[in-house]
């Protein structure tokens, strides 16, 4: 098992996230669906380890809590789902960001 501040670990979490959204997708319908697949390639672009795909997806982890909290109490997707898919995104941007906080390791020389 991968320690929790390192990009692969949050690229699970957001693998993780992207079956919860298959799950709201069944109340929701399409746009549900492509979150779940927003949420899938993030999660696999982080598994590759790259610093900088970390950055663009912490920001997009951001914007997704912020909307999904607004979402609370709103049909059509139960409170208790939304709920879950926020708690996951917020583990896994605190898990990208302890990545991103700590210093990237040098490059060892070709």
């Amino acid at each position: 098992m991968s320690r929790f501040n390192t990009l692969p670990y949050a690229g699970r979490l957001l693998m993780v996230v992207a079956l919860l959204h298959l799950a709201a997708a069944w109340f929701a319908g399409l746009p549900e669906l492509a979150l779940a697949g927003l949420a899938l390639a993030a999660g696999l672009i982080l598994q590759a380890g790259l610093r900088w795909t970390g950055w663009i997806v912490m920001l997009a982890l951001i914007l997704a809590m912020g909307a999904r909290a607004a979402a609370i109490g709103l049909p059509p997707v139960p409170d208790a789902l939304d709920i879950a898919i926020l708690a996951l995104d917020a583990i896994a941007a605190l898990s990208l960001f302890t990545a991103l906080w700590a210093p990237a390791r040098a490059r060892e020389p070709a």
